[in-house]
């Protein structure tokens, strides 16, 4: 039995190692810093609502990482860290790490990926206080003009469904962020998220949408970065 029934929510970086189409993506730079530092920089903002945790196989993440305040629970296990290896189950592992060690209740995870270097600090934060009030989950969400790359249902009162005969696909995932109810990661597959109770967050910038994948996409993230300037 947990000591500190008090219940929390976790920043979850996840920064695996391998990238079968751009080599070490997670250190590619925009900019002065890598994706991996980026979002390790953003992640401090959330410090007042949420631990957070880097999860890594990549020694030199890890070194990026030891340079900020946050928690690195050690070399991310081989199982996983395969290419094939699921980010839920690497959730899971890390709740049960977090709450083993420090002997408090995980209630939410914030799941940020390095590969989505364009945040908006407010929309996350509102959708915290949401998320405390509700226990939904929370996922960020594209409307793609390509309907072809749509492949989810955003309903009227902003619930995510899967397709059907009476509900078209008109948005995706943009990887900007996740806000998780961790009672509710009970597989290792987006489908058994969304199919209890989660909530799309409209994100119509194409910037804040970007998930980098190729090298077109990084090529798009550093010109975004030079617009800044």
């Amino acid at each position: 039995m947990l000591k500190n029934q008090n219940k929390k929510l976790l920043t979850l970086i996840l920064a695996r190692k391998g990238s079968q189409r751009i080599k070490n993506k997670n250190l590619r730079k925009i900019g002065k810093y890598s994706l991996a530092e980026i979002t390790i920089k953003f992640s401090l903002k959330l410090k007042l609502y949420s631990d957070i945790i880097v999860s890594t196989d990549d020694r030199r993440v890890i070194q990026v990482a030891n340079k900020y305040n946050v928690k690195i629970p050690g070399i991310r296990p081989k199982h996983l860290s395969r290419s094939k290896s699921s980010s839920l189950d690497v959730v899971k592992y890390l709740i049960n790490w977090y709450e083993n060690k420090y002997q408090t209740k995980v209630d939410g995870i914030i799941l940020l990926q390095p590969t989505s270097p364009f945040r908006k600090i407010s929309l996350i934060i509102d959708t915290i206080k949401k998320f405390k009030k509700t226990k939904f989950n929370y996922i960020s969400i594209s409307k793609d003009k390509d309907f072809n790359n749509n492949y989810l249902h955003l309903d009227a009162k902003n619930f995510l469904r899967f397709p059907n005969r009476n509900n078209i696909s008109n948005c995706r995932e943009n990887g900007n962020f996740y806000i998780f109810n961790s009672k509710k990661i009970n597989s290792d597959t987006i489908k058994s998220i969304i199919n209890t109770k989660s909530k799309g967050i409209l994100i119509n910038s194409k910037k804040l949408s970007l998930d980098i994948d190729t090298f077109t996409d990084l090529k798009k993230a550093r010109k975004y970065r030079e617009l800044l300037k």
